[in-house]
């Protein structure tokens, strides 16, 4: 096991999930494949690529550097419990704007009703901002019984 680690960097643990998820994407890539609309597909894939380089990149680059500066150099630690709600919540605003605003024509295949997305989209994303900012304040109160004294949590142990 110590061989295995320092040739891969890790332990045998890391090394199965990494060969379970490699497996998983090229059985994905295949089924892909499979379907006639192939060029449709690698189009998608291209265009997503590009507009997160070009596009999402820099926009969220720039706004965590804004929120950095707001939060302070006193509190970075808190960037992460603001960005990672923030992040997930925009991520299921885009997957399911049109059902979101009204405008989907998306049929149910199961029982729930088609209207009503805004809400829970809304109750979501105060959920994740809840949540996160309660494990925040149980990180800092740790580290204030730790350090006996007020301090933010480390910012390098949660990245």
């Amino acid at each position: 096991m110590g061989r295995l680690a320092r040739a891969y960097g890790a332990g045998p643990v890391h090394l199965a999930g990494v060969v379970v998820g490699l497996a998983l994407a090229v059985y994905g890539v295949a089924r892909i494949f499979q379907h006639s609309h192939v060029e449709q597909v690698v189009l998608w894939f291209v265009l997503v690529i590009v507009a997160h380089d070009l596009v999402l990149l820099p926009l969220y680059t720039l706004l965590a550097r804004g929120a950095l500066r707001v939060v302070g150099v006193r509190r970075p630690a808190l960037l992460p419990h603001v960005v990672a709600p923030a992040l997930i919540s925009l991520l299921l605003f885009i997957v399911w704007f049109p059902l979101i605003v009204g405008k989907g024509r998306l049929t149910s295949l199961s029982t729930l009703p088609l209207d009503g997305y805004l809400s829970r989209w809304l109750i979501l994303s105060a959920g994740l901002f809840v949540g996160s900012g309660l494990l925040y304040g149980l990180r800092a109160a740790r580290e204030h019984r730790r350090a006996g004294g007020p301090r933010a949590p480390d910012t390098a142990r949660q990245i």
